[in-house]
């Protein structure tokens, strides 16, 4: 027979069981509660992220583009208010972001304090590189049009985008009291405080700047445009007219009406006439804000110089009759009054028009396109009542329906 093993406990140890099961029980108990309710770090160790939904809100900046823009051009002479400029940037870029993030008030007054504290080393950092800029660009200022306003923004905007994205995270990553600085966007939008902080409040500012500083550049540009070009040309000479024509004249001396003497010309002339815009007579650059254009306005094209290039290819003078200087005169001014008569009957106006445009595009173009890019050159020729039908006025004698109007020329036996 085997003999009985004693059991482990015996009725102690049927006590102690349930006693052991219980006090188990209570330390995961407490355990958990401390896991999942305390904020105690020494225990939880576990990363978080800060939770956000962004919301919609519109961003109104505060900004005075004249002051801002001359604050700008003199940063060593107004230096306090460079510092108040950085200042009004950064404050107005957090409050919206604050605003988009849904955050309430108590929290967004703390991210304005937070920010109190970064102020003084980053105005320090936006000015000393803002001057770094302004020295390696000064070669700007030597161009024969103003461009500081333009430079200044441009200027501007690489200081704030460098040092934006920066400030934003390490406030709201201060304030938020997030681990390892993340943050959790809910929603299907991928928004971030930087990119709500460059996109939505640093660009519109500095859209509205640069507007400014366009308008600003070019009116101050467009002074010295006209007097050069004024100076440098007085009359834009844009389309030349060539053109060809013969006259033939024949004289004869009658005695009881038999022919005794007949003299007999002809004389073929080239036409060189130059149409193109007086300048000294009107010439005008202004600025359409509202159309966003750059508006040149010329005078009418005119005639402005012509020249006829008389050739004799025949001269038989009779024994009775001959022909002076004068009679030679006559008949090239009749020649001359038909080759105008000619082109005001073509298409040659319109064609200096055109060409106008090509030259003054080329011209002011590129200056208007570097001080204001957002603009387009347009040129506009002046209506006046000295003009018929987009063509200048000519003497009575020259228009197509006077009575004293040159008659066909060819093979004429009538008077100069």
């Amino acid at each position: 027979m085997k003999p009985k093993l004693p059991k482990p406990f015996g009725k102690a140890g049927k006590a102690a069981k349930p006693l052991l099961i219980i006090t188990a029980a209570a330390i995961a108990l407490v355990g958990g509660y401390r896991f999942f309710f305390s904020d105690s770090s020494s225990f939880k160790r576990v990363p978080r992220e800060v939770q956000v939904a962004f919301h919609d809100a519109e961003f109104k900046p505060e900004l005075d583009e004249e002051a801002t823009l001359e604050i700008l051009t003199k940063p060593q002479r107004h230096r306090q208010e460079f510092n108040d400029l950085v200042y009004q940037f950064n404050t107005q870029i957090l409050q919206h972001v604050s605003e988009r993030m849904g955050l309430p008030d108590s929290i967004q007054a703390l991210v304005m304090a937070e920010y109190e504290k970064h102020h003084p080393y980053l105005r320090q950092l936006y000015f000393n590189d803002f001057m770094a800029l302004q020295d390696s660009t000064s070669d700007l200022y030597n161009k024969w049009y103003n461009n500081h306003y333009n430079s200044a923004v441009d200027m501007l905007e690489e200081v704030t985008s460098k040092y934006t994205c920066f400030f934003v995270n390490q406030i709201m990553a201060s304030v938020l009291e997030t681990t390892d600085g993340k943050i959790s966007v809910l929603g299907t939008k991928r928004e971030t405080p930087c990119g709500v902080a460059m996109q939505e409040a640093l660009a519109p500012m500095l859209k509205r700047l640069r507007e400014s500083a366009e308008i600003k550049d070019f009116s101050a540009s467009k002074g010295l445009l006209e007097e050069r070009i004024e100076k440098n040309a007085a009359q834009l000479i844009t389309y030349e007219v060539q053109s060809k024509m013969g006259l033939n004249k024949r004289m004869v001396t009658t005695l009881f009406g038999i022919d005794v003497s007949s003299t007999e010309v002809e004389i073929t002339a080239l036409s060189v006439a130059k149409i193109g815009f007086d300048l000294d007579k009107y010439f005008k650059i202004s600025i359409n804000e509202r159309k966003k254009e750059v508006v040149v306005s010329l005078p009418q094209p005119e005639i402005i110089a012509h020249d006829i290039h008389p050739r004799i290819d025949k001269l038989d003078v009779g024994w009775w009759q001959g022909i002076d200087k004068d009679d030679l005169n006559k008949g090239i001014d009749r020649l001359r009054r038909e080759f105008r008569r000619k082109i005001r009957q073509s298409d040659a106006f319109d064609k200096a028009k055109k060409q106008a445009e090509e030259v003054i595009s080329s011209m002011i173009g590129p200056v208007v396109q570097a001080l204001a890019p957002d603009y387009k050159l347009r040129v506009r020729f002046r209506a006046t009542t000295d003009y018929i039908s987009g063509t200048p006025a000519e003497p009575a004698s020259s228009r197509p329906d006077s009575p004293d109007k040159p008659k066909p020329v060819a093979g004429e036996s009538s008077s100069w």
